[in-house]
């Protein structure tokens, strides 16, 4: 997963902690700032986009000088790789799945959970999507957008993979990295406006169980068909609220 190049805020003169100050007071009171400081930038881009994105603005609302911001993350380009990421990874901290790990239904969640959350955040996502399908993005912040999507299914795959399961010749990494680019796809094709929610939900949810399945061992692929078979037959809210058909 893509890393920020600098995990903690920088100790220059005016940040020294004072003596007599307990150890933790300036590390946890300069990671609130750092934290702070992302939480602003996801907020501006979602509001303006990357081209109009400034440095400026977010020190402005965050009460600090921008070479205060430039001495943490070195560029535009890393700042908001950076709260790309941090968003990222703390959504998936949070996420509480209702199936076994290692069940088809598991690996369904896994993939189709954080499309279920996207429309309450849709400027947020919309903008995330703009920025990783524009031609001139910053092979950085593609690379922290990109990570997110294949944090949700690597875990399957190389399960699948651990297992023997893959057939002869398919390679886990491709296929992890193309299940990305197709679900951002789907999830692009909803922040413009093409296909609603549902649809894009949907399809994406389909578009794994198709794919797993075409890539397993014949004896490895009847619970994925049988579970495609009910997405289709069910839909997907009822299938992810059945119990039953872990």
């Amino acid at each position: 997963m893509w890393r920020d190049p600098d995990n903690a805020w920088p100790m220059d003169t005016g940040d020294r902690k004072p003596k007599g100050r307990p150890a933790t007071y300036a590390s946890d009171a300069m990671r609130e700032r750092r934290h702070r400081l992302l939480e602003l930038a996801r907020a501006h881009v979602a509001e303006v986009g990357f081209e109009a994105f400034s440095m400026a603005e977010v020190a402005r609302r965050a009460d600090v000088a921008k070479r205060t911001i430039y001495n943490a993350f070195r560029s535009k380009e890393h700042f908001i790789a950076a709260a790309i990421a941090e968003y990222s990874e703390e959504r998936s901290a949070g996420q509480q799945l209702r199936h076994p790990p290692g069940s088809p239904l598991w690996a369904l969640e896994r993939f189709i959970e954080p499309t279920i959350r996207a429309e309450a955040i849709r400027d947020y996502v919309a903008a995330m999507m703009a920025l990783y399908h524009a031609p001139g993005v910053d092979r950085d912040i593609w690379a922290a957008i990109h990570a997110a999507a294949v944090a949700r299914h690597r875990p399957v795959i190389e399960a699948l993979a651990a297992q023997g399961a893959l057939v002869d010749g398919v390679d886990a990494d491709e296929v992890i990295d193309d299940l990305a680019r197709l679900k951002y796809a789907l999830v692009h094709d909803w922040c413009r406006g093409w296909i609603g929610h549902a649809e894009s939900r949907d399809r994406q949810a389909a578009a794994l169980l198709m794919l797993i399945r075409g890539i397993v061992r014949p004896e490895a692929q009847a619970p994925w068909t049988a579970l495609l078979a009910r997405l289709r037959r069910d839909g997907l809210t009822a299938l992810l609220a059945d119990e039953s058909a872990a």
